[in-house]
């Protein structure tokens, strides 16, 4: 199986960024825990594939926001929906010099298709709106909806300035070590293998939903879901929010 978040290593989802994202139709859709979205056609430039210098400065540039990019050093595993597109992801990655490259060469379909295997799909913020309507927590007081857990991942200082009704803070620096108990306090009938979780941080520059998303995969989470665009993208369509900085 895939390793997923482990240091020293990326994962390379070459089917292109709409299929990654997955869709609100097919909950087992998204992608491989902590894999990043690389298009062969990122290589194309004006009708022409860019020479390998030119490919190695495009991907010293990428990585899951512009602040961090990948570290070309590491070992990349690339994938696609089978063998053909990720291999040819594997022969740009080649050609642009990096070194330490792998195929997982049965691709998504193949892991969707184990129903075991965690994916993570980013939600949108009208999905989340309407999700929370359904919970009948839109106007309700701030309480989490029972049917998924859901976590601000931000400083808990931010949080209490203003957050997404129902969302529970757990920062992103310790969620790995208490995630379990969160759970139990406020979701205790929970299934992880059918309820999601979704994380959301500031927005979409922000990678600790990246990150805390993983780790829900690895705590046995089979349904998870990344809220990508954060409070950015709540308060774009004017979600209300929950101020605690009064006390209250």
């Amino acid at each position: 199986a895939v390793s997923c978040g482990v240091a020293g290593r990326e994962i390379i989802d070459a089917r292109g960024r709409e299929a990654w994202e997955g869709s609100a139709a097919a909950p087992r859709s998204g992608h491989i825990p902590h894999s990043l979205p690389l298009d062969p056609a990122a290589f194309i430039e004006d009708a022409v594939l860019m020479s390998p210098e030119a490919s190695r400065r495009m991907l010293s540039r990428f990585g899951p926001r512009p602040s961090s990019p990948v570290d070309l050093s590491w070992e990349f595993i690339v994938h696609g929906d089978g063998l053909a597109d990720g291999a040819l992801m594997y022969y740009l990655l080649r050609r642009a010099g990096v070194e330490r490259v792998r195929l997982y060469d049965d691709g998504w379909n193949a892991w969707v298709a184990d129903d075991g295997l965690p994916v993570v799909r980013t939600i949108g913020a009208t999905e989340l709106r309407e999700r929370l309507a359904r919970e009948r927590r839109w106007f309700a007081p701030d309480t989490p909806p029972p049917g998924f857990a859901f976590f601000d991942v931000r400083h808990w200082s931010d949080h209490r300035r203003g957050h997404i009704p129902g969302s529970v803070n757990l920062t992103s620096r310790l969620f790995d070590d208490s995630l379990d108990i969160y759970i139990a306090e406020h979701w205790p009938e929970l299934d992880r293998t059918t309820d999601p979780i979704v994380t959301y941080c500031y927005g979409p520059d922000c990678i600790r939903s990246r990150r805390t998303s993983t780790i829900a995969a690895r705590k046995g989470f089979l349904f998870v879901e990344r809220f990508y665009e954060g409070l950015e993208g709540w308060r774009s369509i004017g979600g209300p929010m929950v101020k605690n900085d009064d006390g209250e």
